[in-house]
């Protein structure tokens, strides 16, 4: 697959999955929408791996993190998540790069928005993958983008790992 200027395929770093399980549970417990995940896909050639958590607060502000490293680049990008959008089994999911392996000038740096959507697909044997979407970076970049959910701006990387949407 090619690389434009505004996607970077993908996923990143499963370690911090734990933070993400710790997070959620309190969340939805309260009733608040939330994403998180962590897996592997393969793209670029090799496998990535990425983890991620998002949650609404009771006053309405998005707090979370991605970690994502892309074997095929290679290059690991964090971020800090600001905003969340769940609409039934999808998440949309936005924020700002905060740290790079490599930079990638007009393309990946600290400060870039960037966004992406998963699809959680359920639990057990007869449960489809889970799925990742491109990582899009580009100046404004925002969760409540309406070209997200349409093609190419869809979950299609399949996961080995988990994603939990709620």
């Amino acid at each position: 697959m090619g690389f434009s200027k505004n996607v970077l395929s993908g996923a990143a770093v499963a370690a911090a999955f734990a933070l993400s399980a710790t997070v959620v549970p309190m969340a939805t417990a309260a009733g608040n929408s939330s994403a998180t995940g962590g897996g592997t896909t393969e793209e670029a050639g090799a496998t990535s791996t990425f983890v991620f958590n998002a949650v609404r607060g009771k006053n309405g502000n998005v707090t979370g993190h991605l970690v994502y490293h892309v074997r095929g680049w290679p290059v690991t990008i964090m971020m800090d998540l600001d905003c969340l959008i769940v609409e039934g089994n999808t998440a949309k999911m936005s924020g700002v790069v905060t740290q790079v392996s490599e930079e990638y000038p007009g393309l990946i740096f600290v400060g870039q928005d960037a966004t992406f959507m998963v699809e959680d697909n359920g639990q057990g044997a007869n449960a489809g993958p889970d799925m990742f979407s491109d990582l899009f970076l580009e100046p404004g970049a925002s969760c409540d983008d309406p070209r997200l959910g349409t093609d190419p701006f869809v979950p299609y990387l399949p996961v080995r790992g988990n994603i939990q949407v709620r």
